[in-house]
């Protein structure tokens, strides 16, 4: 018990100072969402594709947990829509919310605590299924949008350019073809992006 709290602690605590921050309004609104763009389309994507790229696959058994992953997600996306299509007690679009409540995950505390608990190897674990967790979940999430979200079913293409423009997918997508293909990060390239990442 004892080091689960100790690994959680130091990301709660930021939580709570960012929360108290916010609170006496340290900094505007206005600079709270651009942190939040910032580190949606450039510090998480960093941290992704720097852990990704300098993973060994061969040390990860990644078709177990993918296997994993991806069936647990879908049953909650299941349980999730037949719920919706029995009960039918809120909009699409309200749906649409509660279906990315129900699937998403906090990966900032999922990376944070696998790191804490194993070190470098959890944090590749970590990031490996993360990254399996990230496309599976905004496919489903993106799927649901498109079909239930307020402009309706959409079509194909609105969907596959949400998939293709998603920069947290774009980052496993790089990580994993990186670390596969041995490129990985050389040299300023993997300094740069380690750095980034660490902000994350």
């Amino acid at each position: 018990m004892g080091s689960i709290a100790s690994a959680l602690a130091p990301i709660l605590i930021l939580i709570l100072l960012g929360y108290a921050l916010k609170r006496v309004r340290f900094i505007s609104e206005a600079a709270w969402a651009g942190m939040e763009k910032l580190a949606y389309f450039v510090l998480f994507p960093a941290l992704l594709v720097n852990t990704l790229a300098r993973q060994d696959p061969a040390g990860v058994p990644w078709p177990s947990m993918a296997a994993v992953i991806i069936a647990t997600s879908l049953a909650a996306a299941a349980v999730l829509v037949t719920w919706h299509l029995i009960r039918r007690s809120a909009s699409g679009a309200t749906f649409t919310s509660i279906f990315q409540g129900g699937v998403r995950f906090n990966s900032y505390i999922a990376l944070g605590v696998s790191q804490a608990f194993f070190g470098e190897e959890g944090l590749v674990a970590g990031a490996v299924t993360v990254g399996f967790l990230i496309v599976t979940v905004n496919l489903l999430s993106v799927s649901a949008f498109s079909v239930w979200g307020r402009s309706g079913a959409r079509g194909l293409r609105p969907f596959v350019r949400d998939l293709l423009v998603n920069p947290l997918i774009l980052a496993c997508v790089a990580g994993w073809t990186l670390g596969v293909t041995d490129i990985g990060l050389p040299g300023i390239v993997g300094d740069t992006v380690e750095l980034v990442g660490r902000a994350a």
